[in-house]
């Protein structure tokens, strides 16, 4: 509920919001409260964008366990708009750059949620990352590739690689 009112006074306060969203097993129950929210009138997100802040590489848009198929199970409030990076772009490295621009280009995230994964990670910034890092795709580390198994169905199915924007790119966040 805590974050679903972070979430509901940052799109009160800027009803055309540019949100960064999180997937996992985590944020799910904000999600819900958010719709619930959004279906009471409580919260308004008709104007607000939202946009992920990472996505698998070389996966289907509709391949279970991808963020594409994540946020069509839970973001259910009416945004404007939820852009997600393509899991299936052929050139990873380039689709998230762009992914990155398109973000500055709506204004810059005027709230950034974010969730920490096992080993530490931030969206996919494994371990190590730098504060200077910027979107790229990535090597995903074993111990995230476990924690993603059972949405894909089993460890062999999660990709080895994701496209995430980059700590400085997070670190613009208002």
């Amino acid at each position: 509920r805590r974050v679903a009112e972070v979430i509901c006074g940052a799109v009160r306060l800027k009803p055309d919001a540019v949100l960064g969203l999180p997937t996992g097993a985590t944020p799910i129950a904000a999600y819900l409260e958010l719709a619930k929210r959004a279906s009471a009138g409580a919260c308004d997100f008709r104007g607000a964008t939202a946009f992920a802040v990472d996505e698998f590489a070389s996966a289907g848009r509709t391949t279970p366990g991808t963020n594409s198929f994540y946020y069509r199970q839970y973001l259910r409030m009416g945004m404007r708009a939820l852009h997600v990076p393509n899991p299936a772009a052929a050139h990873p490295d380039e689709h998230i750059r762009a992914f990155a621009d398109a973000v500055r280009r709506a204004g810059g995230f005027d709230l950034c949620v974010l969730g920490i994964g096992v080993n530490g990670h931030i969206a996919f910034n494994e371990p190590g990352s730098g504060l200077d890092s910027r979107a790229r795709a990535v090597d995903l580390t074993p111990e995230s590739r476990r924690a993603h198994a059972a949405a894909f169905g089993s460890l062999v199915a999660v990709p080895a690689r994701g496209m995430t924007l980059g700590i400085a790119d997070l670190l613009e966040s208002r």
